[in-house]
């Protein structure tokens, strides 16, 4: 488990390193332009909408193929190509049905374009429709292949595209257009590079399964639906926060970078988590090892908090250096920079609701209980919508991002309250303790940056932000280990987890 984590960590850091790269050579071409705005609005649907929908039905996929009717004469994989045959099936309705309303859509997603701009962002929100199709028939791809314990492959199928934007923007091409089609293509790469590791682990497009699979079309139907709307809370605080903070030129870019930011690091350990111990729990129980599922989530509870207590440190004192290094060359301003910093610093202090909106939740569908957190989804993206609508325009886009930051903490500790009902109290003082001690780790690391920025004469910070964080991070890496927090996450018993 450890050196699977470690290796999808790898994988996705190369793939991420690439989409850095992708985002700077963006920012210093169009900076926070009208072009940018309507890029990453539209393109926010792909990135955040259609892969809440191809997360779902990854989610769905696993689930259901380690129910024990699979287990035997080819079952998994004949189940895989009948899901996967079925859902192309309706996400091609569904595509054909988004270009009938493309026109509202965009006008929704950008109620302050007119004319030209608003033709453009149609034209540009044609292009990209059929990354659907893509994005998700990619994700069912990857949940099967995690499934079998390949794990590398799902981590960088991003990379091909990032590559390909990469070229295109260093070789000149500035047409938002020309940028929204390889976008589209390089979504579809997204499936090229797992078909390898897709047919070598024995699963097809096209076995025979008629009959096989008679009556659960309805179910997967409404399953998937509930899973969606479950994963994609955060994603539509962050589509609702742009389209009441778009009344002004820039800002509808400059959270979009600030939210990119804090996906793309936070994803970095979410997505690797997610992805190894999501199939491991399902496994588990579907075999009803409720115990050892129990472990699995403390586990996961003490390496999540002991990345991310140092993550929150991070942001808040090198958050500006970050963006500063990332995005400002070019088009991209110093005025940009500190726009982007402050709604990057309030979203990063969201990241247990993501927490639990990619690994939690993941409890409850397995349990069927998607009431909870369909309502718990509805409840809070509604509540953000309404205090966007009603405060955003006298406050500013910054109290967009504070508000979804608070509903989503909200949520998280909520699930976490209610997970004990599905899983039994996995609760126990020795985690209370571990998560007390790296809390303490990380106000140590406070200190030694507070320390350090004492002695760092005015005018030169950034030169000394590199030295001064690494230091935090060892000061917090030491802590860990004189506590015993970092062996505890080294040896905990990870090795029962049953083979797919």
């Amino acid at each position: 488990m450890a050196k699977a984590y470690i290796l999808v960590l790898m994988g996705i850091l190369c793939a991420k390193a690439a989409g850095f790269l992708r985002d700077a050579v963006f920012a210093s071409a169009f900076g926070t332009s009208v072009a940018s705005d309507i890029y990453f609005q539209i393109f926010s649907i792909a990135s955040l909408v259609f892969t809440a929908v191809g997360s779902a039905l990854s989610t769905l996929i696993i689930k259901n193929i380690n129910k024990p009717q699979y287990s035997k004469n080819g079952g998994q994989e004949k189940y895989a190509a009948h899901f996967m045959r079925r859902i192309s099936l309706m996400l091609l309705i569904l595509t054909a049905l988004l270009y009938l309303f493309a026109k509202p859509l965009v006008k929704l997603l950008l109620p302050s374009l007119t004319g030209a701009d608003f033709n453009l962002a149609v034209r540009v929100m044609y292009i990209m429709l059929p990354s659907l199709l893509f994005i998700c028939v990619a994700y069912m791809m990857s949940g099967l292949l995690q499934n079998r314990r390949v794990f590398f492959t799902p981590s960088i199928m991003s990379l091909p595209y990032n590559a390909v934007a990469v070229l295109v923007l260093l070789f000149g091409v500035r047409d938002i257009e020309i940028i929204s089609a390889v976008t589209t293509f390089g979504w579809f790469l997204h499936i090229v590079i797992q078909l390898p590791d897709f047919y070598r682990k024995g699963y097809r497009f096209c076995l025979t399964t008629k009959g096989a699979f008679k009556g659960g079309e309805i179910k997967n139907a409404y399953e998937t639906l509930f899973i969606f709307i479950s994963g994609l809370m955060l994603q539509l605080c962050f589509v609702t926060d742009k389209i009441f903070a778009s009344s002004s030129q820039g800002v509808v870019s400059a959270l979009s970078y600030a939210s990119n930011l804090f996906i793309t690091f936070s994803g970095l350990f979410v997505v690797a988590m997610s992805s190894v111990v999501f199939p491991a729990i399902s496994q588990n129980y579907e075999h009803g090892e409720m115990d050892y599922v129990r472990e699995l989530i403390r586990y996961m509870i003490k390496l999540m908090v002991s990345i991310f207590a140092f993550y929150l440190v991070a942001v808040v004192f090198f958050g500006d250096f970050a963006v500063f290094t990332i995005y400002e060359h070019g088009a991209f301003t110093r005025e940009d920079t500190i726009r982007v910093t402050g709604a990057f610093i309030i979203y990063s202090l969201a990241i247990f609701g993501y927490l639990a909106q990619n690994i939690l939740n993941k409890l409850f569908y397995l349990a069927g209980k998607y009431k909870v957190t369909v309502a718990g989804t509805l409840i809070v993206v509604l509540l953000n919508a309404l205090i966007d609508y009603l405060l955003v325009p006298r406050f500013g886009a910054y109290f967009a991002a504070v508000t979804t930051t608070l509903l989503l903490t909200a949520y998280a500790v909520f699930i976490a309250v209610k997970l004990k009902s599905i899983i039994g109290n996995y609760i126990t003082k020795d985690l209370m303790k571990a998560l007390g001690k790296i809390a303490l780790s990380a106000l140590m690391s406070v200190a030694a940056v507070y320390v350090c920025e004492r002695v760092v004469p005015e005018g030169v910070q950034y030169e000394y932000h590199i030295p001064i964080f690494v230091t935090a991070m060892a000061i917090y890496g030491v802590s860990l280990l004189i506590s015993g927090v970092l062996k505890d996450l080294f040896t905990t018993p990870l090795s029962r987890v049953r083979k797919g």
